[in-house]
C-alpha cells in the first residue's frame, strides 16, 4: 500500500513537472512568435525567419507532447500563423549561372534597370549603403500598390547613415537581369524629387541575396546566388 502511494506520488510530481515544462515552452514559443512579427515589421528578415522557425519548432513540440497546456485549436492557429509568416518573408530564386546586366554610371552613382511585379520596367540607384529598396509614389501607383493612410511604416537607412520613416508595401517580385527576389517589402518615398528619371533605390534587402560584382570598366553588374 505504501509502495503504491509512493508510485502515485511520483506520478503526480512527474505530471506537474511536464505541465510546468509545457507552460514554459508555450511562453518561449509566444515570445519567439512575437519577436518574428516585430522583426518582420522592422524589415529585418533574417531575424524574422530565425525566430519564426524556432517558434514553429516549439509549437510542433507542444503539439506532439503527451501533456499539453494549450488547447489543440490554439496550437494549430499558432502553427498556421508561423507558416504564413514564413511564406511572405522575402526569398530569392536560385541562379544556376551568374546574371550580368548593363549599368549606367554618372558621377560615381550606379543606375540599374529592374522589373517590378513582371510589368513595370524602372531605373533604380544601386545603393549598398541603403538598408532597403525604395520606389517612388508614382511607381507604386502604376503597380496598384499605393500605400493607404494606415499602411505600416518602416525605418530605412540611406547612404551616409541618414534614416527616414516611410510607408512600406509588398512587391510580389523584383527582378534585375535574371536575379529575382519575391515578397520584398519596399519603402514608398520620393527620394530623388529633382531626378524624375530615377524611380528609387535598390538596397541591400535585395542585394544581400547575391554575390555582387560591379565592373566599372565594362559598366556591368554581375549577380550570383550565394
Amino acid at each position: 500500500m505504501i509502495y503504491t502511494r509512493f508510485i502515485f506520488l511520483i506520478f503526480l510530481i512527474s505530471q506537474s513537472f511536464l505541465i510546468s515544462c509545457g507552460s514554459s515552452i508555450k511562453d518561449v514559443a509566444i515570445k519567439k512568435q512575437e519577436a518574428a512579427k516585430y522583426y518582420y515589421e522592422q524589415m529585418d528578415y533574417v531575424e524574422a525567419k530565425k525566430h519564426c522557425k524556432e517558434a514553429l519548432d516549439l509549437w510542433r513540440t507542444i503539439k506532439n507532447s503527451n501533456t499539453k497546456s494549450v488547447p489543440n485549436w490554439s496550437i494549430e492557429n499558432n502553427i498556421n500563423r508561423c507558416e504564413k509568416l514564413l511564406e511572405i518573408i522575402p526569398t530569392s530564386e536560385v541562379l544556376k549561372t551568374p546574371t550580368t546586366v548593363p549599368i549606367r554610371i554618372v558621377k560615381n552613382a550606379i543606375y540599374v534597370n529592374a522589373t517590378l511585379n513582371q510589368k513595370e520596367y524602372i531605373t533604380l540607384l544601386l545603393d549598398t549603403g541603403a538598408s532597403h529598396t525604395i520606389i517612388t509614389p508614382d511607381v507604386a501607383e502604376l503597380l496598384g500598390i499605393s500605400p493607404k493612410k494606415d499602411a505600416p511604416k518602416g525605418t530605412i537607412t540611406l547612404i551616409g547613415g541618414k534614416t527616414i520613416e516611410v510607408p512600406v508595401v509588398s512587391l510580389s517580385k523584383i527582378k534585375v537581369g535574371d536575379a529575382v527576389v519575391n515578397n520584398l517589402m519596399v519603402g514608398v518615398y520620393s527620394v530623388f524629387p529633382n531626378a524624375p528619371l530615377v524611380d528609387g533605390i535598390l538596397g541591400t534587402d535585395f542585394l544581400r541575396h547575391f554575390t555582387v560584382t560591379v565592373d566599372h570598366h565594362t559598366r556591368q553588374l554581375r549577380l550570383l546566388s550565394q
